[in-house]
């Protein structure tokens, strides 16, 4: 089954740990952040700098076939370096715009954490944990959001055996050969690219791997950033430094339930805009419901001023009159002044039965359409599931029975456990009580399984 086409697969939050809907946020506040047109004056000035560059590595692959080799004879020491490579295909130009203009927005900026946005000596590529999340450092802007990019593109997703779990895996190889067609339809590379220039396997994982770990790395330095900047306490930062843990592949895998407490808090502290598309499926098909959520300040109040005085009440699953659930029509989304505005998107798929009834439904094209016609069992499930919906419990719900970390602690540990406690420790006994309350009720509505969706 492979990844969603057009403009959601160009950033695809799933780089190999449980943090899928922090990048979520992070890609907002990014959007947020250039909505003001000054700090886009930079932009047109990169991408023409960058269509030189393709022309330049193009024109330097074939002097170096041409030469046989012999890059001496080009111009170059007996061992190229990558600086060798940045300066003769014009990445110096690029450099200096993305320096120049950062350090130009940070003498505007107030930001609380000073940030190094200074090149590095002969702009050499950063170390994989060289970066921290800092809006007006454009070449982390630029280093995320292509990082990003390049292990989103020709995902597939695995329904695997057993339990319901879906996997998010990206082949290199399949990446390498969809580039490698691109330079092919340019008729300019074809007669040069033997077998000998193909990446091996090994190295291709080596750089998808180096990205992924630096996703983590700005990962985890934003969201302890973001509990800093909407007044959360040492607790909080406890909890994220104590729950987060490395994987083999040194990716800084940070849990799901903790990482969700401040997302959402800070929903309520920026009263940030939700769309929430619900996509039910009926005996005929499915129908897919569009609601605006939003967050009511006054009902929020007293809870947002409760937490910064003791972090472990940030626990609390919330009251339905905490989101205000606004049904609207595809022809509001698609035409409405409010839709113009950035949102955090959820998607979500919703059937009457167990998951394993919905992967059935999933793999089955004749009971996998759109059902646009009148549907009595629909109607029944708007009026009495949607029209009640407390979101603020159905989100942490999800995300106390997702996936905390994306591999196994070992044979001695379970996540959830762990989980329960690390919150124990870092906020209090009762907070731990009221998360394993929350576990135990997600678990027994899913007829005792978690729903897993993982990226590993």
């Amino acid at each position: 089954m492979t990844g969603t086409n057009g403009i959601l697969a160009e950033f695809d939050a799933h780089v190999g740990d449980c943090s899928c809907h922090l990048r979520a946020q992070m890609l907002l506040s990014l959007t947020c952040y250039y909505r003001e047109s000054k700090r886009r004056e930079w932009i047109d000035d990169a991408i023409e700098v960058l269509k030189n560059i393709k022309s330049n590595i193009i024109t330097m692959y074939s002097d170096i076939h041409r030469a046989h080799g012999v890059v001496r004879s080009l111009g170059f020491s007996s061992l190229i370096s990558l600086d060798d490579l940045f300066d003769r295909i014009g990445c110096t130009s690029l450099f200096k715009i993305l320096d120049n203009q950062s350090s130009k927005i940070d003498s505007d900026s107030k930001d609380e954490k000073s940030v190094d946005t200074n090149p590095t000596i002969g702009h050499q590529n950063r170390k994989v944990t060289g970066d921290k999340w800092n809006l007006s450092d454009y070449r982390m802007v630029t280093r995320f959001l292509s990082s990003c990019r390049l292990l989103s593109l020709y995902k597939t997703a695995t329904l695997e055996p057993g339990a319901t779990h879906i996997s998010y895996r990206l082949d290199p190889l399949v990446v390498f050969t969809e580039n490698k067609k691109q330079l092919d339809q340019l008729d300019l590379l074809t007669n040069f690219i033997t077998h000998h220039d193909l990446p091996s396997r090994t190295a291709l994982i080596n750089e998808m791997e180096n990205m992924q770990i630096y996703i983590t790395e700005l990962t985890s330095d934003w969201i302890s950033r973001l509990s800093d900047e909407i007044g959360l306490g040492e607790p909080i930062q406890r909890l994220l430094e104590s729950s987060t843990r490395l994987s083999v592949r040194k990716l800084r895998c940070i849990p799901a339930y903790p990482s969700l407490l401040v997302i959402r808090f800070e929903w309520f502290v920026k009263n940030i805009p939700i769309f929430l598309v619900a996509r039910r499926f009926c005996t005929e098909g499915y129908h897919n419901a569009f609601y605006r959520i939003s967050v009511k300040p006054t009902a929020v109040r007293h809870y947002i001023e409760a937490v910064r005085q003791n972090n472990a009440k940030i626990v609390d699953h919330g009251n339905v009159d905490w989101f205000d659930v606004t049904s609207v029509s595809l022809n509001s989304v698609l035409i409405d002044d409010w839709a113009r505005q950035p949102h955090v998107i959820i998607i979500s798929n919703s059937i009457a039965g167990s998951m394993s009834d919905f992967h059935v439904r999933m793999g089955d094209d004749n009971q996998n359409g759109v059902h646009n016609e009148s549907c009595p069992e629909y109607d029944m499930y708007v009026k009495n599931e949607l029209s009640t919906l407390n979101f603020s419990a159905a989100i942490m719900n999800f995300f106390t029975i997702h996936d905390q970390y994306p591999f196994d602690l070992g044979a001695n540990e379970n996540e959830w456990d762990v989980i329960e406690k690390i919150v124990d420790s870092t906020l209090d006994h009762e907070a731990a009580m009221i998360y394993r309350q929350t576990l135990d009720e997600s678990q027994k509505s899913n007829d005792g399984r978690p729903s897993r969706t993982s990226c590993k």
